[in-house]
């Protein structure tokens, strides 16, 4: 055996601690760090946990350090990158992952060198497109410690790839924490090492093993020299530091390597908490909102403006892409953290989200006021790359009672209005505040006699990537609208129960048992759901519901289900509690959709809340959205059956994530379901052809120990947990989704996800609740489209300023295949780390979810 120490200490920035109390002892044991590196030149170097953010946390407060610490990383010696932060792969967005090693390779290096290292020891779980992610950025080699199933990967070195087919090395690490013993005490260290070899003996084609000195927020050895030199093993092994790249360059030259494609999720060899995508729902739903924000609006919409007007706020949104990702970071968004913690997480989620509402609304307004316009114009903004017509709903200020809207090329589109309020003297007195600032205020407003505020519904025609203005124009005509819960796609009828049955048009299927609502007990923690053997599964089934209203393509209802307050009461059969669900509706117009609002009055604990759609396909494999792309799991997995024989870490689940969407598909029929709340499901039932979404788990607890799925000690800490009981009322939002069997549910998902935004310039000066503006020069034109392309087999992910020049436009190829991007502009193909420009070449074939990412200058 070749024992290679690595010197390292894996700082988590908050967990059962604050990050408060992180960051004051991180300042002293960086100091202990740099001191130590300084003091002892013997001493080769020192890991911390590859992750920017702490350098920056530090320097924050300790900057005469700087340039110490930039020497010591300039020469090796302190090791940092290719994080920003250390952040989870599974529910966090895959631009999110692409930003964080953005931020975190390129700052490792003006700090003095990067380390090209996929270190992601903790992580709950690999996700399967990190080979792809990791060469984008010229990171050969990736280290982690959970996920590992031995019957799938026998050997802790072996070569992962991605679909597209980019690899990297990867080593299994099965600990990362040895020598808790003073120098002195030489046979307990050996003894030490000696079980850890044990351990790898069996599974390590190299026979090269990584001794990890170092744990959860501990200090650095100043004797590890010392320990080092007084081990004997025996005369076939050395004990000696080295550099992981050393190791890991020794191991591909000298070893044949097996293959493995897929992600790491299982709880075999180390707890992967494969439940844990649905703990604290509120949060994980907060963090899905602020992200498709960010990603889906305010990038896309600082692209535009910065062609338009070669101005940007880019430290602004990096500022807030940091914030977003300290929440990223395992723990963080895992959510098994003290209520305080998690209160924190909250608190910079609704930070982000008004940071990036402000920001939306002033760029609208910035663009508005440069369009030469009517007063009551609007803006209406598409941020998908192709041209769409969408149904839109906004609230608006007219004139007229009855109006249609009319675009630059003079198409007429009617609008239906709807709550017609008079806020004539309210609005002028706002427009005459401003008068003499803005220059809008003119006596052409004394022609308006009557100014009303309304709700208006249609449909919009509106050019790829970009925005169309639209005048009011007074019109009796309405056109038709739909009135009943039926269209071109699909029948719903709204079942005694709550339950829908709905009718497929161009399949002639019939779906019944839509929309069932699940509740059962959850005996886990903040880290796992576990079953309970005293379970009594509660469903909607037998409900009756109330206060159902229909109107249009739109229907609400109400339904109470009675069930325990806790484990004790579901042990006992004590159903004295009513968790109140209140549901609305709506069938998309054009569309096989229908969109669900549900709102619940949560008043138990310790259980599990999900909704059921029942797609009568019997399944082998779901299919859902992953970091980039789709991926394809099990429905069922055969280790469930003897996993506590083995003697594995946690019992094998096929409860997943996803980004955005999950469908299963068979029989000529594809039925799916969309979300932007958790991410997290389960396929059910004994065809396995029941998609269970989850809503949200209630537990008491951040740790339990000898759960009934997950045997031994606690995870975290066995500390109470009111606030993740989530006693409050909450609303969440998902779609049903049965499109044509050749149709993407990608193309469904981004539209539900990116609706069309609307804007009026009058509306904002009409209110007392915005700044004033002064006016300015009408330069802008009154429609654009950056650029389109291609969006049959791609995944359209992000429009986005490039950190250097340009603009950056990615997309995942969906299946083998070329993708065009049509601008006026030039365009390159550039790396995920925006370096290495090559021509575009809109022949090239792609393979099946490969990530291309396109750089293009006007």
């Amino acid at each position: 055996m070749k024992y290679t120490v690595i010197p390292h200490v894996h700082w988590d920035r908050e967990w059962y601690f604050t990050q408060q109390k992180s960051t004051l002892y991180l300042l002293h044991d960086m100091d202990e760090v740099l001191d130590q590196l300084d003091g002892n030149p013997e001493f080769t170097y020192f890991l911390f946990d590859a992750q920017t953010s702490l350098i920056e946390d530090y320097l924050m407060y300790h900057p005469e350090r700087e340039a110490q610490l930039k020497r010591l990383v300039n020469d090796h010696r302190l090791l940092t990158g290719p994080w920003y932060t250390q952040t989870d792969q599974m529910v966090i967005h895959g631009e999110s992952i692409v930003r964080n090693l953005l931020y975190g390779t390129r700052e490792a290096n003006a700090y003095g060198n990067c380390f090209y290292v996929g270190y992601a020891v903790d992580c709950f779980g690999q996700a399967a497109q990190m080979p792809q992610i990791y060469k984008g950025f010229q990171i050969p080699y990736t280290i982690f410690k959970r996920g590992i199933e031995t019957s799938k990967i026998p050997y802790t070195e072996f070569i992962w790839k991605s679909d597209d087919g980019s690899e990297v090395f990867a080593y299994h690490c099965m600990d990362y924490m040895n020598f808790r013993n003073p120098s002195n005490m030489v046979e307990e260290n050996e003894a030490l090492v000696k079980s850890i070899g044990k351990k790898y003996d069996k599974r390590s084609l190299s026979k090269e093993l990584l001794l990890f000195n170092g744990f959860d927020q501990h200090p650095i050895r100043n004797d590890l020299d010392d320990i080092i030199r007084g081990f004997n093993i025996d005369t076939d092994s050395s004990v000696e530091i080295d550099y992981m790249e050393n190791v890991f360059e020794r191991i591909i030259n000298n070893q044949e390597l097996p293959n493995f494609t897929g992600e790491l999720t299982c709880g075999e060899t180390s707890r992967i908490h494969k439940s844990i995508y649905s703990s604290r729902a509120d949060l994980k739903q907060a963090n899905a909102r602020c992200e498709n924000k960010l990603i889906r609006f305010i990038e896309p919409l600082q692209a535009i403006y910065y062609e338009l007007t070669q101005k940007d706020e880019r430290l602004f949104i990096k500022n807030i892409w940091k914030l977003m990702m300290k929440n990223a970071a395992h723990d963080s968004i895992g959510c098994c953290n003290s209520d305080f913690v998690n209160r924190q997480i909250s608190q910079r989620f609704d930070e982000v989200m008004d940071s990036l509402t402000e920001y939306e609304n002033l760029t609208y307004r910035l663009i508005a006021n440069q369009i030469k316009q009517n007063f009551f114009s609007i803006q209406a903004y598409n941020f998908l790359p192709y041209e769409r017509e969408e149904e839109i709903t906004a609230k608006i200020l007219t004139p007229f009672k009855k109006f249609a809207l009319k675009d630059t090329k003079g198409n007429i589109y009617p609008v239906k209005t709807e709550h017609l309020e008079d806020v004539t003297q309210r609005v002028k007195r706002s427009l005459e505040f401003g008068r003499g600032i803005d220059g809008s205020y003119e006596k052409k407003w004394d022609e308006y006699e009557t100014i009303y505020e309304c709700d208006i519904t249609g449909f919009l025609i509106l050019p790829a990537m970009g925005y169309e203005t639209f005048d009011l124009i007074e019109s009796e005509d309405e056109s038709f609208w739909q009135k009943e819960l039926e269209n071109e796609f699909i029948k719903i009828k709204i079942n005694d129960n709550g339950s829908l049955t709905v009718f497929d048009k161009l399949t002639k299927h019939e779906y019944t048992n839509m929309l069932i609502f699940e509740d059962g007990a959850d005996a886990g923690d903040s880290y796992d759901y576990s079953s309970f053997v005293h379970d009594r599964l509660i469903t909607s089934e037998e409900a009756i519901i109330s206060n159902l209203k229909i109107e249009g393509s739109s229907a609400s209802y109400e339904l109470e289900l009675n069930i325990p307050f806790d484990l004790e009461g579901r042990k006992t059969n004590r159903f004295d509690e009513r968790l109140s669900i209140a549901i609305s509706l709506h069938l998309v117009a054009n569309k096989p959709e229908i969109r669900f609002k549900v709102t619940v009055a949560n008043t138990s604990t310790e259980h599990r809340l999900r909704v059921r759609f029942s797609t009568d396909i019997a399944s082998e494999y779901s299919y859902a959205d992953q970091t980039f792309g789709v991926i394809k799991r099990p429905v069922y997995l055969p280790s469930v059956k003897d996993w506590k024989e083995k003697n594995w870490n946690e019992k094998p689940r096929c409860i997943e994530p996803m980004q955005s969407y999950v469908y299963l598909e068979g029989e000529g029929r594809k039925v799916g379901m969309i979300t932007d709340g958790v991410k997290e499901y389960e396929i059910i039932g004994e065809r396995f052809d029941t998609i269970a979404y989850t809503l949200f788990r209630s537990f008491p607890k951040m740790g339990k120990p000898d759960l009934e799925d997950r045997p031994g000690r606690a995870s975290g800490k066995t500390w109470d947990t009111p606030d993740a009981m989530l006693l409050k009322t909450m609303e969440f939002e998902f779609s049903l989704c049965i499109p044509s069997i050749g149709e993407a549910m990608v193309d469904y998902a981004n539209e539900t996800l990116t609706p069309f935004k609307i804007h009026q310039e009058i509306s904002m000066k009409g209110s007392f609740n915005e700044f004033l503006m002064e006016a300015m020069n009408k330069q802008l034109p009154a429609d654009y489209s950056s650029f389109s392309m291609d969006h049959e087999k791609t995944q359209f992910s992000i429009y986005k300023l490039g950190e250097d020049r340009g603009t950056i436009v990615r997309a995942c190829q969906l299946e083998k295949g070329s993708m065009n991007v049509i601008s006026e502009g030039k365009r390159w193909e550039c790396q995920l780390n925006e370096t290495n420009d090559r021509d575009y070449d809109p022949f090239r074939e792609y393979e099946k979810n490969q990530i291309i990412t396109i750089r293009m200058e006007r």
